[in-house]
């Protein structure tokens, strides 16, 4: 009986670890995103600090997210979706030129190029 409860008790502690560990990931995501952006547009600190603040708000909705529902596929549809606001919430921040800088570095990194 004392094995089941230490287990039961190192399975939650396991569990509230995990969980502890991947809010410390998602804001150390959130910090290097907001740093790459800022460092290849050549950013001030402000800019660099809503920047900063707009990751850490698409990083809490995914946790949100994460946290809503055990539906994998639920979840993962989700998470594309708050991903792909992120574009529109850069614009908010970015002036135009930073901006149209912004989505070309995007499209070179992930391999999409304008053919017309």
């Amino acid at each position: 009986m004392k094995k089941v409860v230490y287990l039961v008790g190192l399975f939650f502690a396991s569990t509230n670890i995990s969980a502890q560990q991947r809010v410390i990931s998602d804001v150390q995501v959130s910090h290097k995103i907001s740093d790459k952006v800022a460092d290849s547009l050549g950013l001030d600190e402000q800019t660099r600090a809503k920047l900063f603040r707009l990751s850490q708000y698409i990083a809490e909705q995914k946790l949100q997210a994460r946290k809503a529902s055990n539906d994998r596929a639920g979840v993962s549809k989700r998470l594309q979706l708050i991903e792909n606001s992120r574009d529109s919430l850069y614009k908010t921040v970015l002036s135009p030129a930073k901006y149209q800088q912004y989505l070309q570095r995007k499209r070179t990194l992930i391999g999409i190029t304008d053919q017309k």
